[in-house]
């Protein structure tokens, strides 16, 4: 594996973790704008995810939203890994 191999995998390793993070606030209610860490996390993430969002929509279940795009980019970051 090559050195730009190496840089790309941490880089998606990387941003996979800020997904996580992301997905972990919000079941938590922490919004965009309740911390500076929260709010970066959030500018950094919405590059993958709102692209998908446009396509496809937070599900109703009751009174909640589920939102599958973290779940979608975490699926192609997967992907992007394994052809790596």
């Amino acid at each position: 594996m090559g050195i730009i191999e190496m840089i790309l995998n941490l880089v998606l390793d990387v941003f996979s973790i800020l997904l996580i993070i992301r997905i972990v606030m919000s079941f938590l209610n922490m919004g965009k704008y309740s911390s500076k860490i929260a709010e970066i996390t959030y500018d950094i993430t919405d590059v993958a995810i709102k692209p998908i969002q446009k396509v496809l929509k937070p599900v109703q279940v009751g009174d909640y939203y589920l939102d599958f795009a973290p779940l979608v980019v975490l699926i192609i970051i997967n992907i992007l890994q394994n052809l790596i």
